[in-house]
């Protein structure tokens, strides 16, 4: 809490360090609340040591995932490329986390829908991993809602390219598994006059397919 910025800064580096199995639990959650009044340079590194600690020490994956679905929505602008991939890498490895993983991301396309690096880990999961609950009305008016928010998500002018690729073939993985072939086909064929090449590729290949 110390006003003079670099006695933060060295304090919070310490206390990254320190971080270990048996604080785990208690330590990394004061340091996110703390996260935010990092300098903007101090906080990609921080962020980045945090994951890792995570990654290290979480007591159980359901923690782990849950840490960093907050990591992502409080700092989602300092978290790097490699660490949306292992994030994603780490869900699609662990069947029993990925319902849990679903229902949280679920909710996040439709409350931070500008957090791009949050877009494009709940694109992959959610493209791969939600299931067609078949006969569950309910559930199934859930999935359509998540499918018909992406949509809107990829027609953002905020939206940056590499989050659209990944809705894009989030929403054709969907589509093709709850049979609303059509719909995302059409959607697709519309985004072939992106004025962006690699959206208008994506959607022709998807549309194509």
């Amino acid at each position: 809490n110390h006003r003079d910025p670099s006695i933060r800064r060295r304090a919070m580096d310490v206390v990254s360090a320190l971080v270990d199995e048996k604080n785990v639990e208690s330590l990394v959650p004061e340091v996110l609340d703390y996260v935010r009044l990092a300098d903007k340079e101090f906080r990609v590194d921080l962020v980045a040591k945090i994951y890792t600690a995570i990654q290290r020490f979480s007591p159980t994956l359901q923690w782990n995932f849950n840490m960093v679905h907050r990591l992502l929505i409080e700092n989602g602008r300092y978290v790097s490329n490699d660490m949306i991939t292992s994030f994603c890498r780490m869900i699609s490895q662990h069947q029993e986390l990925q319902e849990h993983a679903v229902a949280l991301l679920q909710g996040s396309i439709l409350e931070e829908s500008d957090n791009q690096s949050l877009m494009q880990v709940a694109s992959y999961v959610i493209g791969e991993f939600m299931l067609n609950p078949n006969s569950d009305q309910s559930s199934q008016n859930e999935c359509l809602q998540t499918f018909n928010t992406m949509k809107k998500i990829v027609q953002m002018p905020q939206t940056l390219p590499m989050t659209k690729g990944y809705l894009i073939t989030s929403i054709s993985k969907i589509a093709a598994r709850f049979g609303w072939i059509e719909d995302a086909k059409s959607f697709m064929e519309s985004l072939c006059s992106s004025n962006n090449i690699d959206v208008q590729q994506r959607a022709g290949e998807m549309a194509r397919l």
